[in-house]
């Protein structure tokens, strides 16, 4: 106890389960020394600000967990929205796609001769409905990323043939539009140090993954590298095996104006874009993808001219 800073009484306390003062306490100190009075009154003052500041804590603790509750009830009503909007979208872009590829299909010739601009219609309206298809399927992805519960569907699959029918589709988008007439290069690298059995390069062709996950992953890649190409630009698409034969690497390598330095820290993050016509989410799809069946993804740069290289690693022996 302190009064006016003049003077203080100091009472031990030595069991304070005794309702008794006298026998609750032991020695007590008198002092009138205005000094030791108002060093103790600091102390008092001190202990004072730590209890109320603690007392502030507590508070503060209880509002964030009430508030995160809230924010984990918002994310999971948010996530089941954007699952079910997704999958109702889905239900009338499906027909309108199919039907107008049907349409384009039975009619060009009719198209070209009577009604060119009825052609054009179909086209934009085919382009368009792709567009919400692919749109659709990327927020159904990123769901179930967040969700945690992306499931891969693992099979034997031959990786060259995956390349090839990827390449191959690409061409043939390409063919039908005037916009870009990109050129496509497939390369196999080999370890030239060692035998074909040592290093495993061109032999290893069979993987277990998700065959489908795979040509999106490679699919994504290559549109971005497109987007960002020339006119009458070259993609390359390379196929290696890693000195430790432990995993292949697939690379997409574009000539195009490479990777925006302010982008690049965030590359693979969601809505990582400058594009008008991207949303930020194919190469946050690819990341998880990849890393689901046990790879990573990485870009650069390329070192030896304009352009970068997306790269990815696939496990030759399925991760446990």
């Amino acid at each position: 106890m302190v009064v006016d800073n003049s003077k203080s009484m100091i009472w031990e306390l030595k069991d304070d389960t005794l309702k008794d003062p006298y026998q609750a306490g032991g020695i007590a100190t008198y002092s009138n020394i205005p000094s030791v009075a108002s060093s103790y009154a600091s102390i008092i003052h001190i202990i004072r600000k730590q209890a109320d500041l603690y007392e502030q804590l507590m508070d503060s603790k209880e509002r964030l967990e009430m508030l995160n509750k809230q924010l984990e009830s918002h994310n999971i009503i948010q996530q089941e929205f954007i699952n079910i909007a997704a999958h109702e979208l889905r239900t009338p872009i499906q027909p309108i796609l199919g039907l107008s590829e049907i349409a384009l299909a039975r009619n060009e010739k009719i198209f070209d001769r009577d009604d060119p601009q009825l052609k054009e219609t179909l086209e934009v309206i085919t382009r368009n409905a792709k567009r919400l298809h692919r749109l659709t399927d990327d927020i159904l992805d990123v769901t179930r990323i967040d969700s945690k519960i992306l499931k891969l569907n693992n099979e034997s699959v031959d990786i060259d043939e995956v390349i090839d029918v990827v390449i191959d589709d690409f061409r043939n988008k390409i063919d039908h539009t005037t916009e870009k007439q990109v050129r496509f290069v497939k390369m196999i690298k080999s370890q030239s140090n060692k035998s074909k059995h040592e290093a495993g390069s061109a032999s290893v062709t069979n993987l277990i993954c998700d065959k489908n996950r795979v040509i999106q992953i490679m699919s994504n890649l290559i549109s971005n590298a497109i987007k960002f190409s020339s006119k009458n630009g070259t993609i390359t698409i390379l196929k290696e095996v890693t000195i430790d034969n432990k995993f292949i690497v697939i690379s997409v390598i574009d000539r195009g104006s490479g990777i925006d330095p302010d982008i690049f820290p965030r590359l693979f993050s969601k809505f990582a874009t400058r594009s008008n016509h991207g949303t930020g989410l194919g190469l946050y799809i690819c990341k998880n993808l990849v890393e689901a069946h046990g790879g990573r993804i990485w870009a650069q740069d390329n070192k030896n001219g304009p352009g970068a290289t997306f790269s990815f690693s696939l496990p030759i022996v399925s991760p446990n």
